[in-house]
């Protein structure tokens, strides 16, 4: 296989469009870029650096809501977005009515790490490395 771009596309099935876009372009600042139909599902793509995050909607037809928490059940179950500094990003989220499931704190290898999750309970990880 060979690969073309430098980073992989996300996507993710949500019940509540709105509030999933409102929680990424407004309270986390991503752009949407366009918006595509795609079968009787509508893809709402948001940029994250130079990655792409796929919202899929299904209107009149939500799928069943996920289990919460990263680790409840098995498949993706988080994304994390690299930061320069994780402690006062999240600062700013919470200023911004984000709640954190896990406050910034250092891992096992000295990286700032914190995580929260968007209104569908899709957990998002940022991460900031270790200052030498």
């Amino acid at each position: 296989m060979k690969v073309v771009k430098d980073a992989v596309d996300i996507g993710v099935l949500v019940r509540d469009i709105d509030a999933c876009l409102k929680f990424y372009c407004e309270d986390l600042g991503f752009p949407k870029i366009e918006q595509r139909r795609i079968g009787d599902r509508i893809q709402h793509r948001i940029r994250i650096g130079t990655k792409l995050l796929k919202l899929l909607e299904s209107p009149g037809d939500p799928p069943p809501a996920r289990l919460r928490g990263r680790f409840s059940q098995a498949g993706l179950t988080y994304i994390t977005i690299q930061v320069d500094d994780a402690a006062a990003v999240a600062k700013q989220l919470e200023a911004k009515g984000v709640v954190f499931t896990a406050p910034p704190h250092p891992n096992s290898v000295g990286d700032t790490v914190a995580s929260f999750e968007d209104p569908d309970g899709n957990t998002i990880e940022i991460v900031s490395d270790k200052q030498e």
